[in-house]
């Protein structure tokens, strides 16, 4: 009759049963480099963010998409990102404007305040504002 063959050794303590063990020591880095989006947020110590206190669900806003998409596309920019009230003014002072040939200054002038207004509306729906 057979013996049994001995039973696997215990992994070491600290580690998950089944989980591959750690063979690095201690203090050595990884050399797998984070996914990419997570090298665009280290990279940028000082960018501006702002984080959900209630499920820390983090929106990281660009400036510049803000202002080009607002310059570029007006009232439609302001559709997506759900600022209806902004979007219809955008449309309505612009179509008024445009009348008298001067609707392309409410366009540069959307655009300049579109951060602030992106800002605001992260504000009101109770994120918090963090660098």
């Amino acid at each position: 009759m057979k013996t049994p063959p001995p039973p696997p050794p215990l992994p070491p303590e600290g580690t998950v049963p089944g989980e591959p063990a750690d063979d690095k020591p201690a203090g050595q880095a990884d050399l797998v480099p984070p996914p990419s989006n997570q090298l665009a947020k280290r990279a940028s110590p000082g960018v501006r963010y702002f984080r959900n206190p209630q499920n820390n669900h983090k929106v990281y806003p660009s400036n510049f998409a803000i202002v080009a998409g607002a310059f570029f596309f007006g009232p439609i920019f302001f559709l997506c990102i759900g600022e209806v009230g902004h979007a219809l003014a955008n449309l309505l002072l612009g179509l008024l404007l445009w009348l008298i040939f001067l609707g392309w200054i409410v366009w540069i002038a959307y655009a300049i305040a579109a951060p602030s207004i992106v800002r605001n509306k992260w504000l009101m729906r109770g994120y918090v504002e963090e660098r």
